[in-house]
C-alpha cells in the first residue's frame, strides 16, 4: 500500500510513518493496535509523538481516515502490466492513436469556427513561387573550390573541369 504523499496530516506527524518502526502498519488488526502499547515501549516509541499516534490509531474513525490515504498498489503487476503495454506499444509502427485523434480535424472543432466566420470573406491562400537562384561556387566567388573538394578515386571530378590559370613568370 502506497500513501498520498500530498495530503498533510491535521495532527502532527502520520501516524503510521510514526510507528512503523514497531511494526504497525494499515494491515495491523484493530486489535492488536489496541494492544500495542508494550510493543511500542520496547521499540522505544512512547514519546509523546508516539502516545499521540497511537492514540490516533486506537480511535476507529482516526484510523478509517488514516487508512483512507492509502492506496492498495501491487507494484509487481503494474510493472509487467506497464511492460506489457510498451512492448505492444513497440511492436505497431507508426504513431500511437492517441497521437492520430488529437490531431486529427474533426466537425466538432470546425464547427463552431464556421458560425464564427460566417461572412467574412475569406480569400483562397497564394501559392508562393519560390524560385532558387544558385549557380554554384562561381556565384560565391569561390571559382574552382567544388572541383578542387570533391573528386572520384580515378581523379575525375563530378564538375565539369575549368581551366587550368595561366602560368606565367612572376
Amino acid at each position: 500500500m502506497i500513501k498520498d504523499p500530498n495530503v498533510p496530516w491535521p495532527d502532527g506527524s502520520f501516524p503510521y510513518d510514526v510507528l512503523a518502526p514497531a511494526g504497525v502498519n494499515p494491515h495491523t488488526s484493530h486489535a492488536d493496535m489496541k494492544d500495542a502499547s508494550f510493543e511500542l515501549m520496547q521499540a522505544g516509541l512512547m514519546s509523546p509523538e508516539g502516545q499521540n499516534a497511537h492514540r490516533q490509531l486506537r480511535s476507529l474513525d482516526t484510523r478509517l481516515l488514516a487508512d483512507l490515504l492509502f492506496f492498495p498498489v501491487d507494484l509487481r503487476e503494474a510493472l509487467r502490466e506497464a511492460l506489457r503495454q510498451t512492448e505492444r506499444e513497440l511492436a505497431e509502427p507508426g504513431e500511437p492513436a492517441q497521437v492520430a485523434r488529437s490531431l486529427a480535424v474533426t466537425e466538432e472543432l470546425v464547427g463552431p469556427l464556421e458560425d464564427e466566420l460566417d461572412g467574412v470573406p475569406l480569400p483562397p491562400p497564394e501559392n508562393p513561387q519560390v524560385e532558387w537562384d544558385f549557380a554554384g561556387p562561381e556565384a560565391l566567388g569561390l571559382p574552382g573550390l567544388a572541383e578542387q573538394l570533391a573528386r572520384f578515386d580515378d581523379g575525375t571530378t563530378p564538375y565539369p573541369t575549368a581551366p587550368e590559370p595561366k602560368k606565367g613568370p612572376r
